[in-house]
């Protein structure tokens, strides 16, 4: 009996002694998982362009930063997003890019910034100037491509010049675009009529400019360049002409881009390092499409609907010769040269505003 009771108070010594030491160490388990738990690495968008396992002292966490940038769905402006995105160049030089796509309708980029939906649109200088004078600052930092817009016509039209626009329905993708009022005021200055008085005008999405052509609902088109470039590579539609023919025959410098990537002046102001990031990102896709064939087998099929191997090359060699990589120090003089001439040779009223802002682009200082 007594070794019984021996052994009774043995047994529950061994247990109280155990159910003490597995308190404790459940004690300490909590501790560390919640030490763990507020050790976690700030971030922005769950990204962090720091280690994000690193939790010792002094260690610091830059946040990545949201850049949301508004471009049309299809086309040409679609195609260095496609690459940013693909190419992950976002990650690779720190920030989070998020697209926004549009349908291309007039103004639908400058809505995007009006209601604080996009941090960066692609748009021309002079509609960074008329927005500017409605409060609306964005400035251009990256250039993206050349005068490649223009008139396309049925092949077997009779028309071979602007002249003998006069009086025909013309579809434009948007009656203030900077391209529409250098047509106009060369159709003044050597035609002598005014498309926007004399034709029967319908404006809309570069989408919608397609399929009117196409259905011979209108005589001639201003469109983008890259849809202009497919429709003609089918043998039933020609250019005409580009705007940039008529910018040499102004004497201007054809060779300038015409759209720009601008950020808000906000955007700029709060994430400088970042506008930088996104210029050198962009810079590297370009780079890309210069030199990388593949990518416009893939490019062609998914933004353009090609995939004859005739279509491609003639997509990918026409577009390399329009897309600009680097923003050029004479960016802002052949802005300003151009809207004087507008504006001192009559055409002032077509421009929306009295005068350019001295400053339109962001170099990056």
């Amino acid at each position: 009996m007594k070794n019984w009771m021996k052994k009774w108070m043995l047994g529950a010594a061994v247990l109280m002694l155990l159910t003490t030491v597995l308190a404790a160490c459940g004690g300490n388990s909590s501790s560390s998982g919640s030490g763990s738990g507020s050790g976690g690495a700030s971030q922005t968008s769950g990204q962090s362009s720091g280690n994000s396992g690193a939790s010792g002292a002094g260690a610091e966490e830059v946040p990545v930063v949201d850049l949301r940038l508004d471009v049309v769905a299809t086309g040409t402006q679609s195609i260095p997003a496609f690459v940013l995105e693909k190419l992950e160049l976002d990650k690779k030089h720190g920030f989070h890019l998020i697209i926004n796509e549009n349908s291309g309708a007039g103004g639908a980029n400058w809505t995007a910034i009006k209601t604080n939906m996009a941090d960066a649109i692609i748009t021309n200088w002079l509609d960074i100037g008329r927005n500017r004078a409605q409060t609306v600052p964005v400035y251009a930092v990256a250039p993206f491509l050349t005068w490649a817009n223009g008139v396309l016509v049925p092949a077997d039209s009779p028309v071979s010049s602007l002249a003998d626009l006069k009086g025909l329905k013309i579809g434009a993708y948007n009656t203030k675009s900077l391209d529409w009022v250098l047509i106009r005021a060369a159709a003044q200055r050597s035609a002598g009529f005014d498309p926007a008085e004399e034709n029967e005008v319908t404006e809309g999405a570069p989408g919608l400019m397609v399929g009117l052509i196409e259905q011979k609902q209108v005589d001639a088109i201003l469109n983008y360049g890259d849809m202009n470039t497919k429709l003609a590579g089918t043998g039933g539609f020609k250019v005409l002409f580009t705007v940039a023919d008529i910018l040499k025959e102004l004497d201007m410098n054809s060779d300038a881009a015409f759209l720009y990537y601008g950020f808000t002046e906000t955007f700029i102001n709060e994430h400088p390092e970042t506008v930088r990031q996104f210029v050198a990102a962009y810079e590297e896709a370009v780079e890309y499409l210069y030199t990388n064939d593949d990518i416009w087998t893939e490019i062609a099929e998914v933004k353009f609907d090609i995939t004859d191997e005739a279509g491609v090359a003639n997509l990918r060699d026409t577009l390399r010769k329009a897309i600009r990589k680097e923003l050029p120090a004479t960016a802002e003089e052949d802005a300003h040269k151009l809207f004087s001439w507008l504006k001192d040779n009559g055409h002032g009223e077509l421009l929306g505003i009295e005068e350019l802002p001295e400053t339109l682009f962001w170099f990056g200082e």
